[in-house]
């Protein structure tokens, strides 16, 4: 009931304004400039921008719709020279753009103090040090359905209430969503991978994440610092370095997650005394007919002996679950991770290559280009690098139900030293070639040092 409610609130935030239409043909047009049309257009208008790259740092202060042809080739790039739009209205709505190039530190959609504003079907590349989407001060927004890949953060929520940011795509960004000092926010249905934080919240209360995916992440999947009173529920974090990382945080919920093949802690407490406090299942023992359940760990190994989906010893799982599910309670995210025996020698260099799985519906399929114009369709290959470079070793792989993955490695090989004498026998043999080395490099190194004063 809570999430519904939660969701509904949120969902009902937005108000669409439409009405006026003003067209913006193109660059090379009568009216060149975005800023123009916003300049001109009357309140609650839409503006409707064709096709191409604009040059351009916006303002947007009235009610009005900016829609682009196509978020593919519809392109507002900031030049460097500061944020690529920003929104000081509330009742505005950006959608089908490409948004690029902000200055370092800046973003490149900016909400200060502003609601209803509802920022869809974007790409977003902003900066490697800035934000992809930042709200500051602004409650009541909708984030959905964007494309985000390369800032420091894909979506910045601070000091900002009751948002909804739900179905984007993220990867390598440094952070999918932070929620900073943040209230009463939905985060749902959004998949972060290949960055270092899946999700981070600090100071934040009352606020929802569910059914988000963090996989591959370099760090953690759930970041949660200084925060209480959070519900996450079916949440898939899978291969990350931390599943779930708690930090000085109490009275936070978690249940329905599936905590998969994270490779140093599925869930770590910072502060040990914050796992006493922390919930890990949807406490329905008041409800006679419910089942409680807590959350999905693929390295629980105890039994279900009533035959529940619940997990009846080795309890409790990782620490802390008391009533594990014996089996996802969402369906896994198919997840495909490439590990390598090297990622660099001399050449001829032979790796060993294999397919690290989870999720998905088996059977698989494996495809492997090496880099060097060969391939393989097996889960686990050897290849050997016989040329000099910097190879990208891609592995893709699909299951059953038509789902696909892939990843991928760099492999640098690099020549055989000429100078390298190399000689064979017992130990007094190794010193003497030791020796003879030592002696070849350091008659070299004198031709090329200059003469010693006189």
């Amino acid at each position: 009931m809570r999430t519904a409610l939660y969701i509904l609130v949120v969902l009902l935030v937005f108000e669409a304004a439409t009405n006026i239409s003003t067209p913006v043909n193109g660059p090379q047009s009568t009216i060149q400039k975005i800023q123009t049309a916003i300049d001109s257009a009357s309140v609650n208008s839409t503006i409707l921008v064709s096709g191409g790259t604009y040059y351009e740092n916006l303002v947007v202060y009235k009610p009005l719709r900016l829609i682009g042809a196509s978020s593919s080739d519809t392109i507002i790039d900031g030049g460097g020279l500061g944020t690529v739009i920003k929104v000081n209205s509330s009742n505005v709505e950006i959608s089908g753009f490409t948004i690029r190039n902000a200055l370092s530190y800046s973003q490149g959609i900016y909400l200060s103090g502003v609601s209803h504003v509802n920022i869809t079907s974007n790409i977003i590349n902003a900066a490697s040090d800035g934000d992809g989407v930042s709200l500051d001060g602004s409650n009541n927004n909708t984030i959905t359905g964007n494309t985000f890949s390369g800032n420091l953060y894909a979506v910045n929520a601070t000091n900002s209430k009751y948002n909804l940011v739900a179905r984007n795509i993220g990867a390598s960004n440094t952070v999918g969503v932070q929620l900073w000092n943040a209230l009463y926010n939905v985060v749902a249905n959004n998949s972060f991978n290949h960055g270092e934080t899946g999700l981070y919240m600090y100071k934040g209360t009352g606020n929802l994440l569910v059914r988000n995916i963090a996989v591959k992440n370099s760090e953690i999947g759930v970041d949660i610092v200084n925060s209480t009173g959070n519900t996450i529920i079916e949440n898939s974090l899978e291969i990350n370095r931390f599943g779930i990382d708690i930090q000085f945080s109490q009275g936070n919920t978690f249940y329905h997650n599936n905590v998969v093949s994270n490779t140093l802690y599925q869930v770590n407490f910072v502060n040990q005394q914050d796992r006493a406090f922390t919930v890990w299942d949807n406490g329905t023992a008041s409800c006679s007919s419910c089942v409680k359940g807590g959350n999905y760990w693929d390295d629980y190994k105890g039994t279900d002996n009533n035959r529940d989906g619940i997990g009846d010893t080795g309890l409790p799982a990782d620490g802390v679950d008391n009533y594990p599910l014996m089996s996802p309670y969402t369906p896994l995210a198919l997840v495909a991770r490439v590990v390598s025996s090297a990622l660099n020698g001399t050449a001829p260099l032979t790796v060993q290559l294999s397919a690290r799985v989870v999720g998905g519906t088996a059977p698989y399929a494996y495809h492997w280009d090496f880099g060097d114009g060969t391939t393989a369709l097996s889960a686990n290959a050897t290849h050997t690098y016989h040329g000099t470079g910097s190879y990208t070793a891609k592995l893709a792989v699909s299951d059953s139900a038509g789902t696909a993955d892939q990843d991928m490695v760099t492999i640098s090989v690099r020549a055989t030293p000429s100078n390298l004498i190399l000689i064979a026998g017992s130990a007094g043999g190794a010193a003497a070639a030791i020796a003879i080395v030592t002696a070849v490099f350091w008659k070299r190194r004198r031709s090329t040092l200059p003469p010693s004063p006189s």
